[in-house]
């Protein structure tokens, strides 16, 4: 038996979102605590491999202050876009699961944690493909976008000192700061763009390029609402992290005074924390996204047709019922 497919407004994606989410709470839940266990992992571990804070001295030359502080910088620089990498790596993998799971129960199947995970199979480096595609394509334009903004900076700077014009540095550091904003706005255009290349990867087995391009039509005219979407979501999201870690960090923040840095012996439980908020409201943003992937295939391609025609009799003995999810157009 299957579900009533139909292109759905922003509200009544939402409520199936948070109705899924309250029917299929263990499943969704249970999907995302297993990722969540290597986050904490990855967290504790980072607290102890986290570069030590750089000390620069209070020379008056600026060239020996900048020779210390390089290092330093690059340093924490690998450290950060390692971590970046490694938790997109983790989230890709809950959300190809998390993606299974709806997809059994949009469709009126029976889902499990253990299905889920088993889909997976053979598509774990694609998935990863796709995360690495994606953040090659986003860190290396915002990369540019921002190292122009820093030269733009550095150029306000020096202008300021030699030609000793205000209006000149105000000029340029103003330019910068819109370099950067335009930064940002075109890190979220991809981020809209291939918000729906995961579903696509897994529930039409695709490569990691053609996940990529699949998503970028399939979004195209809906992108607005994708954004809305994910702006709920992960307020939601945030709330109820929020809840789990705030007496925490709070506590950390107050220690952190006095300690400099978050304890360890603090730092287990608002890893612990973050955790569980994640695993209870992580699964909510995946879920949305999803149903937002077979949105737009009803309103694209008709895919609830399809699925109607799928799931009637065969004509005649033999005969055998169209693909539930045809491969994607070249």
């Amino acid at each position: 038996m299957t579900t009533e497919l139909r292109a759905l407004s922003l509200g009544e994606l939402l409520d199936r979102t948070f109705g899924y989410y309250r029917q299929h709470f263990w499943l969704f839940v249970g999907i995302m605590a297993l990722p969540k266990v290597l986050e904490v992992a990855l967290l504790l571990l980072s607290h102890v491999l986290k570069p030590a804070p750089a000390m620069v001295s209070r020379s008056p030359d600026p060239a020996a202050a900048l020779k210390q502080l390089g290092p330093a910088l690059g340093g924490s620089l690998i450290y950060l876009v390692a971590i970046i990498i490694i938790s997109s790596l983790i989230y890709a993998v809950a959300l190809g699961a998390t993606t299974h799971a709806l997809s059994e129960v949009h469709l009126g199947r029976s889902a499990s944690i253990r299905e889920a995970y088993r889909n997976l199979s053979g598509k774990i480096w694609r998935l990863f493909g796709t995360v690495f595609l994606f953040l090659l394509v986003t860190l290396g334009v915002n990369f540019l976008v921002f190292a122009a903004a820093f030269l733009l900076a550095m150029v306000a700077a020096v202008g300021a000192t030699v030609a000793k014009s205000h209006l000149l540095a105000f000029g340029v550091g103003a330019l910068a700061v819109l370099v950067a904003i335009a930064g940002v706005v075109l890190a979220m255009v991809f981020l809209l763009r291939y918000a729906v290349a995961v579903p696509a990867l897994v529930l039409e087995n695709l490569s990691a390029w053609q996940a990529l391009k699949r998503s970028a039509f399939l979004t195209r005219g809906y992108r607005g609402q994708i954004f809305l979407i994910g702006i709920l979501m992960s307020l939601v999201a945030l709330a109820v992290s929020a809840l789990f870690q705030g007496p925490f960090l709070a506590a950390g923040l107050l220690l952190g005074f006095r300690f400099a840095a978050m304890p360890m012996w603090l730092e287990v439980p608002y890893a612990v924390a973050a955790g569980v908020g994640g695993a209870l409201g992580g699964p909510l943003l995946m879920i949305a996204l999803t149903l937002a992937y077979y949105d737009t295939r009803v309103r694209k391609e008709g895919f609830d047709l399809q699925l109607m025609m799928a799931s009637l009799e065969p004509p005649f003995r033999g005969a055998t019922a169209a693909p539930l999810i045809p491969p994607a157009t070249p």
